[in-house]
């Protein structure tokens, strides 16, 4: 192969683009994907890679025909524009923020394995954890496959680029004391949102966004139309649970759970966390403590009780029980426990004399 150049013409709109003329089966041909390269270094790194996959074997020109651009900003926000929301929502809406911030204007046909390497770079100096940055990669691989499943993309670099497993590995949960000591801090309303959260194992965003046309007294349980996992599940309620829910429809009129100050809408969480929470953790002296953790206390209460895996990953409304082996652990430690009682209650041996033998 042999490189005739990388150029720039005016469009008809007045725009500058960039192009590519390289050697194909013998022939100089002109690449100008999308309408044309944005920038120069778009269309350089389109050389290098198609000179790599014509060394390969796998460079097919008829792809990169389409006459279209599609900026990646213009394909999120697009499918932003008719995907069903989610509990997820507020995480979705930063993770796409970044993505038009950093990578925006490059067209998606020309996200490569390495972009995505760039991308990662980009998120470890920002200080994120291996967490975090696995759920900003996560999204651009569903956005991406949606747009495969649209016939905009042929490939997803994703194919090329397979996420290492991360798994968090936080568990922590509060103690009978530390629970003790957040309700005193909270005060009655919040101590009962805290309590609740404690037997039902909701998170935030399933609590929070709760209506009353979501809330089945009567039947002990509640809807959550928009869950994490994507679907619709319902959730148990205890006769605790019950009450503490009756209670707090009981202080208000709104058609939230949780309403903020004028009624209009559920209470904003950043707000809660800098006007109740945190003062509330540091008035109890409880240290390294997220609301998501009332989740892992109702889960760990559950295994030290002895309940399976199974039943435990239903009452949480995870769809297998491998998110529920992290507290493992706890169950180990609770038989142990009970081994231990039973051991210390029998009863001291004595040391008799042997009888003498018979002659």
């Amino acid at each position: 192969m042999a490189t005739k150049g990388v150029y720039s013409r005016t469009n008809t709109e007045g725009k500058i683009r960039w192009y590519v003329r390289i050697m194909v089966d013998g022939t100089y041909q002109r690449f100008a994907p999308h309408g044309g390269f944005i920038t120069k270094k778009e269309a350089t790194t389109f050389a290098l890679h198609a000179k790599a996959d014509i060394t390969r074997g796998k460079f097919f020109p008829d792809k990169f025909k389409r006459d279209f651009l599609l900026p990646l900003e213009t394909m999120l926000r697009d499918q932003t524009k008719i995907l069903t929301k989610t509990a997820n929502e507020k995480n979705n809406i930063t993770y796409e923020h970044w993505w038009i911030h950093h990578f925006g204007s490059m067209d998606i046909g020309l996200i490569t394995p390495r972009t995505i390497d760039q991308a990662r770079q980009k998120l470890e100096q920002e200080k994120k954890s291996p967490q975090t940055i696995h759920h900003y990669l996560k999204f651009l691989r569903y956005r991406l496959k949606l747009a495969q499943r649209d016939g905009q993309i042929e490939h997803s670099p994703f194919e090329r680029r397979k996420l290492p497993a991360v798994h968090n590995t936080r568990t922590r949960f509060y103690s009978i004391d530390e629970r003790r000591r957040l309700y005193d801090a909270l005060g009655p309303e919040w101590r009962d949102a805290a309590e609740l959260a404690g037997i039902t194992g909701l998170r935030w965003s399933e609590q929070f966004t709760l209506t009353r046309d979501h809330i089945h007294l009567k039947e002990g349980y509640i809807e959550l139309p928009t869950s994490k996992a994507g679907r619709p599940q319902a959730r148990l309620l205890n006769q605790r649970a019950q009450q503490i829910i009756n209670d707090q429809l009981a202080r208000h009129t709104s058609h939230w759970l949780y309403p903020n100050s004028t009624g209009t809408n559920p209470i904003e969480a950043n707000n809660f966390r800098s006007r109740q929470w945190k003062p509330a953790c540091e008035a109890a002296g409880v240290a390294n403590a997220r609301w998501n953790d009332w989740r892992h206390t109702f889960a760990s209460d559950l295994t030290m009780a002895g309940h399976s895996d199974r039943t435990v990953a239903a009452l949480l409304g995870h769809t297998t029980t491998a998110m529920v082996q992290r507290y493992a652990h706890l169950a180990d430690a609770h038989l142990r426990a009970a081994v231990e009682t039973v051991s210390n209650k029998q009863p001291t041996a004595t040391h008799a004399k042997s009888p003498k033998p018979r002659k």
